[in-house]
Formats: C-alpha cells, structure tokens, sequence
C-alpha cells in the first residue's frame, strides 16, 4: 500500500475508533514504523479527548523511538490538557535534550515555568527561545510579551503571580 493510502487508513480507523484494527497495523512492522503508528494513534485519542490513553499511546510510541520530538511535544500537550504541568514540563525538556532549537518548545516550558511560579527558569526559557527565534518567527511577539510579563511583575513587585497571569492571559503551549 502507498504511504499516502497507509496513512489515511490508519486515520480512518483512528477517527473511528483507535482500538480497532491495531494488531493488523502493526504486525510486520519496524519499530519506527509502530512508534510513528504509536504517537498518531495518540493524536486520534488526544482529539477525541481521551488524554489518558493518549499519553499511554504517547509513552509506547516513545519506547519505539526515543528520538522523536513531535511525540515529545504531543505528550506535553496531553499532560497539559490533564493540568499536569510536571509531566508537560519534563516531556518538553526531554525534546530539548534531542533538539536544544526547538523555540516552540522553549516558549512553551518557559511559559509552564510561570504556571509553576518558577519566574528565573521562565525567564531563562524565554532567553533562549529568543536565541533560536529567527527574525520572521511568530514566536518573537510570543516571546517579547513572556519577557516584558517578567519585567512588569519585577518592577511592580506584584505577589500574586497566578492572578496577573490570569489577568495578562499569557498561553502556555502555543504552536506553530
């Protein structure tokens, strides 16, 4: 089957429903193939809103292809989505380890650093997702706001870091 047709199969089944079929997918396949099958099987849970499995599916994908940082990004997603900002943080710093260019996910572990209160790591984050912005990237503005929020709490002395980014309204997890 071609690549193309492979693929819509496999989402066609996922949409459906991701159990479906499974044993028949895999079986004969290479592991970076499985791990591939693995995280968009974990984007068809996480659209329906299956989180859970999801980060499961994530995990398996993970175990077949440590090296894959839009399997990283995704299960960062998913913990964010189940509010766990521990697990979103660590799969984002493990994407960092495979591709320390990644802004996407420095803006993102930047802005969860602020969720945790930890304003010299966010702004660390925010630091270096600006060393790896090229001039055109969408995430400039994001990373301006996120360096200019730390400055503001700075100089406004402001004790009460979740209820100015709740007024600020500063997103975690954008994504290009």
């Amino acid at each position: 089957m071609k690549p193309a047709l492979y693929l819509l199969a496999i989402l066609a089944i996922c949409f459906s429903s991701p159990e479906l079929g499974w044993c028949q997918i895999v079986r004969g396949r290479s592991a970076p193939e499985q791990a591939l099958l693995r995280k968009l099987t974990g984007d068809c849970y996480l659209s329906q809103g299956k989180i859970s499995r999801s980060i499961e599916e994530y995990k398996k994908a993970l175990l077949l292809n440590s090296h894959s940082t839009a399997t990283y990004f995704n299960l960062a997603i998913a913990y964010y989505a189940q509010r766990n900002l521990e697990g979103a943080t660590s799969a984002l710093e493990e994407l960092l380890k495979i591709n320390e260019q990644d802004v996407e996910a420095w803006y993102n572990l930047a802005c969860l650093n602020l969720y945790q209160q930890d304003t010299e790591k966010a702004k660390l984050h925010f630091e270096k997702a600006k060393l790896c912005c090229d001039c055109n990237s969408k995430f400039v503005p994001l990373i301006m706001q996120g360096l200019e929020f730390l400055n503001e709490l700075k100089n406004s002395g402001h004790q009460d870091l979740i209820l100015l980014l709740l007024q600020k309204g500063l997103p975690p997890l954008a994504s290009s």
